[in-house]
């Protein structure tokens, strides 16, 4: 599992980097008016903006320690600096969509607290939204941590790959909601749906979502309003008193759960510990599954209940596996096959390696697996390299994709050749297959062992491949 959920989300970071890129070239060849941006250390980040300021095409801007965007820009912003701020003032910020990879991103606002009312949480009250930051189209980041501040609008989707994400109070997100965090804490509107996955999970006071609620995550804890359903696994749930629930509420998996608040719909847990509090309104049935049957205060379930013993899922857990250890085979032995079709003299030239050959398919996997992204990304931000960026990431990708079972097949025609020269080539393979897929699911040391294997893979493909032609 711990494999699956490390190769989840690298798809989610190449998906974003694609997007990047391809939105990237589509606008270079849409306007050939389109030159990168300096930047100007003399613009304060206070600084009011003007027509003769105004950005009329897309911005692109790199290498600055920190950046503020003061201005309107009439177009995509493509941004990879070390700090980004993007500064409330009287117009739009951006009109088209924000890509940035940074270390922190800042979408900052200009508000009033009131001086006297606290909620309940004892915060202070906004007292006025004096400017906002808003962006027009969708934001796509990846950085160490994203603040959104209270009263700023995105009117597209939001997409984020970061250690920490923030979205402050009334702040607005038009669309859907993508985030891959360790820490996320949400106090603003989403009028799409939410996707999540963090380490911890805080959805608090202010929050609402419109749409479907999606998270997975070790700790959840709930407060304001989802307008439809909710789906969560997670280990530890909490739900507030002030927490309100449109719709269903689905827990697919969880150790710990406290339910409280209003929910409208139907609730189904699968948990091994759950606990209803005596403030908890479910309108609908409560179908819930536990280690324990508990004992329910009239009135907290309107509708039907229904126990049943906790079920650790084991059974579903292994026929999961079994059907993707099948889908690996039937992926290796395709890859197999290919080879076989096109080069079979490569499948022998593969095999002959001596021991200071691992040494040198690691070190050359390695610099691949590092430099390949960095220099795409390099590409992506200037007008003439985005093509070649893309070709590289691209490239990259299918490397990626392969990298394993080379590795597997390398050894299988190594083994037969010194030791059994009777046995066919895919047998072996089939067998070395299944060994990696059961130290995979050893934790840690199967997501070690299966990143040295990628390493060795890209070293022996590309060496191999480049000795060849």
């Amino acid at each position: 599992m711990l494999l699956l959920k490390n190769k989840l989300k690298f798809i989610v970071t190449l998906f974003i980097i694609m997007l990047l890129s391809i939105s990237l070239i589509s606008t270079v060849n849409a306007n050939d008016e389109i030159t990168p941006i300096s930047v100007d250390n003399s613009i304060e980040p206070t600084q009011s903006t003007n027509s003769s300021n105004t950005v009329t095409s897309d911005l692109y801007v790199s290498g600055e320690k920190e950046y503020s965007i003061a201005n309107t820009v009439e177009g995509n912003a493509f941004i990879s600096v070390g700090t980004l701020n993007i500064v409330p003032i009287d117009e739009e910020n951006i009109s088209g969509n924000l890509y940035v990879m940074a270390d922190t991103v800042n979408i900052k606002s200009d508000v009033s607290y009131s001086q006297t009312e606290k909620d309940e949480f004892g915060n202070s009250k906004i007292d006025s939204v004096n400017k906002i930051s808003s962006i027009s189209g969708s934001v796509f980041v990846i950085a160490n941590r994203l603040v959104v501040e209270p009263g700023c609008t995105i009117n597209g989707d939001l997409y984020v790959w970061a250690n920490e994400v923030n979205l402050g109070q009334n702040s607005v997100v038009s669309k859907n909601t993508f985030i891959n965090a360790s820490k996320v804490k949400l106090n603003g509107k989403i009028n799409g749906d939410l996707y999540a996955i963090s380490k911890t999970f805080d959805m608090q006071y202010y929050c609402f979502v419109r749409r479907d609620f999606h998270v997975n995550a070790e700790k959840v804890n709930l407060n304001g309003y989802i307008y439809r359903n909710s789906y969560i696994t997670a280990k530890d749930i909490t739900l507030n008193d002030n927490f309100m629930n449109e719709k269903d509420f689905v827990v697919t998996s969880a150790n710990n759960i406290n339910l409280a608040g209003k929910i409208n719909g139907n609730v189904t847990v699968n948990c091994k510990k759950v606990n209803i509090e005596e403030s908890c309104k479910i309108y609908g049935n409560l179908n819930y599954s536990s280690k324990q049957e508990i004992t329910l205060n009239n009135g907290v379930v309107s509708g039907e209940v229904n126990y049943s013993k906790y079920n650790s899922n084991f059974g579903k857990e292994l026929l999961n596996y079994l059907l993707n250890l099948i889908a690996v085979l039937l992926f290796f032995g395709l890859i197999y096959f290919v080879i076989v079709k096109i080069s079979p003299e490569y499948i022998s030239r593969l095999s002959y390696f001596k021991a200071i050959d691992i040494l040198k398919y690691f070190g050359i996997g390695l610099v691949i697996l590092i430099i390949v992204p960095i220099v795409s990304i390099l590409l992506f931000i200037t007008n003439v390299g985005s093509i070649i960026g893309l070709f590289l990431l691209a490239l990259y990708a299918i490397l990626l994709i392969i990298a394993i079972p080379i590795f597997i097949i390398t050894i299988a025609e190594f083994i037969k050749n010194r030791f059994f020269g009777s046995i066919n080539t895919f047998v072996i393979v089939l067998i070395l297959t299944v060994l990696l897929s059961l130290l995979n699911l050893i934790p840690y040391f199967g997501f070690i062992v299966s990143i040295l294997v990628l390493i060795l893979g890209l070293g022996m493909f590309s060496k191999t491949f480049v000795k060849s032609y």
